[in-house]
């Protein structure tokens, strides 16, 4: 997400709930399938906690690599 004010933050809130958040305006969409992230703080969120890191993360996507089983509705 890019910056925005204080002010802004309960609408964006809302709108990420409904699924209509504006892309444009607050984020960026970045397609790759390996990068390099150079971080100001070694600090980073690995499935929302927090953990120590270099200065630098390299990331992959690993296609056809997430399996979701969903069950039957009764």
């Amino acid at each position: 997400m890019k910056p925005f004010s204080i002010w802004s933050a309960p609408q964006i809130a809302y709108n990420f709930f409904r699924k209509k958040t504006q892309k444009k305006k607050f984020g960026e969409i970045i397609r790759f399938k390996k990068a390099r992230i150079k971080l100001s703080k070694k600090i980073a969120h690995y499935d929302g906690e927090p953990i120590d890191v270099t200065d630098e993360l390299a990331v992959s996507v690993v296609p056809k690599s997430l399996h979701v089983l969903v069950g039957n509705k009764k």
